[in-house]
């Protein structure tokens, strides 16, 4: 689930209408200009209406890789490098990642990105996949 063009009031409902235990922060550096995203307020955002707030940093894809993003390098191009050379250096994480959506069976994970083609999220999702590990559907939000 991306946050982009959501107000964090629009955003908790749509966690709670969906009845989200956990919400999994995949952003490499959890900072944004818009406000209650920033890991220290969302944190608090998403404990105060009842969620756990989880950050697996590990799991997002570094600044440096998306220099340039939509300019000299595509989406495509991006991502393939997420799966072949970030995924499999991170089993550890992926491995957590894992055990959460076991330990609280309804997560989001969270990026900013509204539509997930255009976000890691369904990368790692496709990735773990591809592997047979993922112990429930994935819905899109």
């Amino acid at each position: 689930m991306g946050y982009e063009g959501l107000t964090i009031d629009a955003f908790l409902n749509k966690l709670i209408a969906n009845n989200i235990k956990a919400v999994i922060d995949l952003r490499s550096n959890p900072q944004s200009m818009k406000y209650g995203f920033s890991k220290k307020s969302f944190s608090k955002f998403i404990e105060s209406a009842g969620m756990k707030y989880i950050h697996i940093p590990e799991l997002g894809i570094p600044s440096s890789m998306r220099k340039g993003l939509g300019e000299s390098i595509s989406h495509e191009t991006l991502f393939q490098k997420y799966e072949l050379e970030l995924l499999p250096e991170h089993e550890e994480a992926q491995k957590k990642l894992l055990n959460l959506m076991k330990e609280h069976s309804r997560i989001a994970l969270v990026c900013f990105e509204a539509n997930h083609h255009f976000c890691h999220r369904n990368t790692l999702i496709e990735y773990l996949q591809k592997k047979n590990l993922l112990p429930s559907p994935v819905l899109h939000l």
